[in-house]
């Protein structure tokens, strides 16, 4: 039985109420595989959200996750580099507007920037956003020093990876995903 299942039989509650340990090891023992759909955004589109969105498809391959931007801009090539010294393929496009996703529906959103999460808050209320800010790593490129550059691209991803790590932990616990 799937915590879905046992949240609907009212077997199960969601953290923050009384539930004992017993349930939520039922619902941790048989995993739900449903296909879960994620947005991640950020502010361009050229970095922090392509590279999330990238890890969290490597850390769940069955959910389909995109990403867009509330300003889109062109990707200046760190963050295809960086990633791909971690195993990912990550292809070089044009940013995308969080706009082509307007009206569909998502179990999640992850939000990285305060900008993108005050504008969608505003224009997309419907939407379930989480908030996991990731500082953007374009700032250090502007400097043009090259390894410093790839750096703070490092260490953005590896922020992120972590930032995922937790996130998914909350995201499966509230009962999103068993």
């Amino acid at each position: 039985m799937t915590f879905s299942n046992l949240l609907q039989q009212g077997q199960a509650t969601l953290p923050g109420s009384a539930w004992s340990s017993d349930e939520f090891l039922i619902c941790r023992m048989e995993p739900d595989n449903r296909k879960r759909s994620i947005l991640v955004i950020c502010n361009g589109n050229t970095c922090r959200s392509p590279m999330t969105a990238a890890i969290l498809k490597q850390m769940r391959p069955a959910w389909i996750v995109e990403d867009a931007g509330v300003q889109p801009d062109r990707s200046n090539g760190y963050a295809e580099r960086v990633m791909l010294e971690r195993g990912i393929m990550l292809k070089s496009r044009p940013g995308r507007s969080w706009k082509i996703f307007a009206g569909r529906s998502f179990d999640a959103v992850l939000v990285l920037s305060q900008k993108a999460a005050e504008m969608l808050s505003r224009e997309a209320p419907d939407w379930t956003l989480f908030h996991m800010t990731i500082p953007d790593p374009a700032a250090v490129a502007e400097k043009g020093v090259e390894e410093e550059t790839l750096q703070a691209y490092r260490n953005t991803a590896d922020q992120i990876e972590a930032g995922l790590t937790s996130w998914i932990a909350a995201f499966e616990e509230a009962g999103k995903d068993a």
